[in-house]
């Protein structure tokens, strides 16, 4: 597996990472038994440091977007969306 940081933004004692992770799906993951299939996934990770450590960490991955690049989920599982104008509020 490779990973590559798209963007990173530091604060004080807070750095944000916006990583792509891409490799092929070679060994059982979550129930998915290996598809041989390649596929790129993003995280987003926030960690908070104290004295040169990270001592909080929040991190999100697009499992979503995993499972449907496996196959596991339909591509399509959502209708278009549409967004709403920026003047409305939302309900």
């Amino acid at each position: 597996m490779q990973s590559r940081i798209e963007q990173q933004i530091s604060l004080d004692d807070i750095v944000v990472m916006h990583v792509a992770w891409c490799g092929t799906h070679l060994g059982p993951y979550s129930g998915v038994a290996p598809t041989g299939k390649s596929v790129e996934v993003t995280t987003i990770a926030i960690w908070r440091f104290q004295e040169g450590k990270v001592v909080e960490n929040w991190t999100v991955t697009d499992q979503f977007g995993l499972f449907q690049q496996l196959g596991v989920l339909p591509s399509t599982l959502l209708g278009t969306q549409i967004p709403a104008p920026l003047n409305e509020k939302p309900l």
